[in-house]
């Protein structure tokens, strides 16, 4: 994790290039768990002819995303299913809210910031296939996920979809009660067509195979 500058405003981001993996520059990405936009905009001031789409379930979040013309910010969360979702946000807007509960563990980890339990609010939930859809969205070159433990829900949730490239947290079964335990999200990309091609123990590169 480092920091990415715009307006004059430092925001979170990643150091990810998908440009390690994919042959030609995207036009579409789609990132959910926007949190303060930096990997949204970063990738969308990296790529010139790219649209960026980032999803953020946190409504306090939400509200104080950056502007930018090129990234369209939804207020909702990636999983399988479409409809209404507990959501269990942190104390202070740290990035730790999620869709699944906090284990015994990450409270530990996390105990002067993290007050699930106190702070759980209902969030819209869609599926990537059925938001494309009802975007007009043909094709995804490129799925960025950070979502604390939601990754195999929302790669559940592709339906036909088949982006070219995929990078997302994985293995977070020891941190959120419900996700994916080592191995489950390997065996899920590989079933619906797609190659590990990097990351490391809880980060995740996928290529859908040709």
């Amino acid at each position: 994790m480092g920091y990415f500058k715009y307006n004059d405003t430092e925001l979170y981001s990643s150091e990810f290039n998908p440009m390690d993996y994919l042959e030609v520059p995207p036009t579409i990405i789609f990132e959910f768990g926007s949190y303060d936009g930096g990997d949204a905009i970063r990738y969308a001031e990296m790529f010139i002819d790219c649209i960026v789409y980032s999803f953020e379930p946190d409504p306090l979040l939400f509200a104080k995303l950056p502007k930018h013309n090129r990234v369209h910010f939804f207020n909702y969360a990636g999983s399988d299913f479409n409809g209404i979702s507990n959501f269990y946000q942190a104390k202070d807007l740290k990035p730790v809210g999620s869709l699944y509960k906090a284990t015994e563990y990450l409270k530990n980890m996390h105990k002067d910031f993290l007050e699930h339990e106190h702070n759980t609010i209902q969030v819209r939930v869609v599926t990537v296939e059925s938001i494309m859809k009802e975007l007009g969205i043909k094709h995804i070159d490129f799925i960025h996920h950070d979502t604390q433990g939601a990754g195999l829900a929302l790669t559940k949730g592709f339906g036909s979809v088949r982006p070219t490239l995929v990078m997302g947290e994985t293995n977070l079964s020891h941190l959120y009660i419900g996700a994916d335990a080592p191995g489950e999200c390997d065996l899920e990309m590989n079933r619906i067509g797609y190659t590990r091609v990097g990351g490391h123990d809880v980060e995740a590169v996928y290529k859908l195979n040709n």
